[in-house]
């Protein structure tokens, strides 16, 4: 198969398809594993946040009546990132993309 139709090909051609086709596999493996890495990265960042603030994220929690509120209580305050900001734009960078060479 070559793009989904069915052709012969001679030895030069399947190589260059099959190697066509790794490329376009190991590409889209590396973006979903780039985008879970964000992912990762993004809670991970949060967590030093709350940490870096536990007093106000533990009084927030004991001041709610539910987890729902809590939740609620905790996304709505503008924490301070301070130090992680570079890390936030270091996650966020458009400049860290995979393309194809």
């Amino acid at each position: 198969l070559d793009a989904g139709r069915p052709r012969t090909m001679g030895l030069r051609d399947a190589l260059l398809c099959f190697i066509g086709f790794r490329e376009e596999v190991i590409l889209r493996r590396a973006r979903f594993d780039l985008a879970k890495a964000r992912e990762r990265a993004h809670l991970l960042v949060g967590y030093s946040i709350a940490v870096a603030n536990i007093d106000e994220v533990i009084r927030i929690i004991r001041a709610s009546p539910d987890a729902a509120a809590a939740r609620e209580a905790l996304m709505a305050v503008d924490w301070p990132a301070g130090d992680i900001a570079a890390l936030l734009a270091l996650i966020e960078d458009e400049g860290n993309v995979i393309t194809a060479a």
